[in-house]
């Protein structure tokens, strides 16, 4: 029999049994569909982390202190920061291959005022390295300087969003603007406006009008603000120049600066790049993905088994019929494979349910993650894997194969004339 023919008889078979076939069909659909749930998050969260870790700069290093490994405290002497000293020593000597270092200092929050409208705001003293490493993007006017840093100077730069909710179409350059923090109240010049990326990082708000943007002012005026001048610094970031490679960059800065901790036995200096933190998030979702995908496979086993069992009343209530097709000289092979392309049908009609399901379940899962996380701190990606889905629609026809066998080949063996005689 032709395998169209045989097609088109599973086809009718299942037609005859539509609740019983939607019900074999089950396992296989929540089976395949929680492999693909489980992979397709996985595979959205990877790609919303390297969309977010891209923007914040792949050439980013995180230079800071951690414990050493005979380290029993976790107290942090000013003695033990790293000074601005080993700082400039360190761009002296990397010169060639550092674009950029950067030190920002978060101070709290206020509103920015001009006389009856405000804006929310983020108060960030940095430094002029910090444009480069948080990829600013500045329209108008210009950012901090390393002028404004040693000077302490009083000039801010604002976001679009608050330069328009305080001066709407005026140009904000050069005017002054009031930062009103619950102790006090601070005036800055307005140097520069930056665009504002709605999705990137940022606190949450319950309208457009509540939304805080970051107003960045220099480093050393934010730690006049709050009355003390640091001996040093726990961490900070450095950018490695295009070409440069981070990595390498990033083991010779730990190594350079460790010299100065030679002595230290509670302290040492670490040297980590967005590179290697993207690794490490990947390793860990494709772990946990791989756990779970695991244990959901295990429902393929179930689904496959209840292939097995319909396929076997199947064969029984067609005894007859099986009995008359091979009085008239149907082969043991064509029986069989009727019986197979059936049970694959089965399987390939839930596999496509099942993957219908799981891409609508990983869509609506990873957009509940992502915002479960802070609205704005990743990138709202959904990444269909296709690879899985390919790997779904074989292990479908897989198990149709596998557990459709045995029924088969039960079938393809009934004696003729015992068949016939099949009550």
């Amino acid at each position: 029999m032709y395998l169209l023919e045989n097609i088109q008889l599973a086809f009718a078979g299942l037609k005859a049994g539509k609740m019983r076939a939607f019900l074999t069909m089950l396992g296989i659909i929540i089976g395949i569909g929680s492999v693909i749930t489980i992979v397709s998050m996985g595979s959205s969260l990877k790609a919303s982390f390297a969309t977010t870790l891209a923007e914040m700069g792949m050439n980013n290093i995180e230079v800071g202190l951690q414990p050493s490994g005979t380290s029993t405290t976790y107290w942090m002497e000013d003695s033990d920061l790293i000074t601005m000293e080993m700082i400039e020593d360190m761009q002296d000597r990397f010169a060639d291959r550092l674009e950029a270092v950067s030190i920002s200092n978060t101070i709290g929050s206020g509103q920015l005022k001009e006389g009856r409208k405000y804006a929310n705001a983020n108060i960030r003293g940095v430094t002029d390295g910090y444009k480069v490493s948080n990829s600013v993007t500045v329209i108008n006017g210009r950012f901090i300087t390393a002028r404004d840093v040693q000077a302490a100077k009083n000039v801010a730069v604002i976001s679009d969003f608050a330069a328009k909710k305080l001066f709407g179409n005026q140009n904000p350059l050069g005017l002054e603007v009031k930062l009103y923090q619950e102790t006090a109240i601070h005036t800055f010049t307005v140097v520069g406006v930056y665009k504002h990326n709605m999705s990137g990082f940022g606190g949450q708000a319950t309208s457009m009008d509540d939304l805080a943007t970051d107003i960045y002012i220099p480093l050393t005026t934010s730690y006049y603000i709050e009355g003390w001048i640091p001996t040093g610094y726990s961490w900070f970031y450095v950018v490695a120049k295009p070409g440069a490679d981070a990595r390498l960059l990033a083991d010779e800065l730990a190594s350079y600066l460790n010299r100065y901790y030679q002595n230290n036995p509670t302290w040492k200096v670490y040297a980590y790049t967005m590179e290697a933190y993207l690794d490490d998030i990947n390793a860990l979702l494709s772990g946990i993905a791989l756990f779970i995908g695991a244990v959901a496979a295990i429902s393929l086993v179930v689904g496959g088994i209840g292939v097995m069992n319909i396929m076997l009343v199947s064969v029984t209530e067609r005894t007859r019929e099986i009995g008359t097709r091979k009085a008239l000289g149907a082969r043991n092979s064509a029986i069989r494979i009727q019986f197979i392309v059936e049970a694959i049908i089965i399987c390939l009609i839930g596999g496509v349910l099942g993957i219908l399901l799981g891409i609508g379940l990983g869509a609506v899962g990873s957009s509940l993650v992502i915002r479960a996380m802070g609205e704005g701190v990743l990138k709202s990606t959904f990444d269909i894997p296709v690879t899985a889905i390919l790997v779904a629609v074989g292990f479908s026809m897989a198990i149709g194969v596998f557990f459709g066998f045995y029924p088969a080949n039960k079938a393809a063996k009934l004696d003729p004339i015992e068949a016939l005689r099949y009550e």
